[in-house]
């Protein structure tokens, strides 16, 4: 089975992953997906500076730490 985390991060409040860990599925796959952050918006302004990608790259590290 795979769990797509799309923006909440949490894993406290998170109804479809703890039905997806009860189903009896054999495995469960987390699966986020990075946006190209390298890439402009229309109007030039970069996607995601620097300090969110650090605060995004820190959260990832958490859920993978307590998964």
């Amino acid at each position: 089975m795979l769990f797509w985390f799309r923006s909440d991060l949490r894993l406290h409040d998170q109804p479809a992953l703890r039905a997806a860990c009860t189903s009896g599925a054999r495995y469960v796959v987390p699966v986020y997906c990075h946006a190209d952050y390298d890439e402009p918006t229309p109007w030039g302004f970069t996607r995601v500076g620097h300090h969110r990608r650090a605060v995004l790259a820190a959260a990832l590290r958490d859920v993978d730490g307590q998964l």
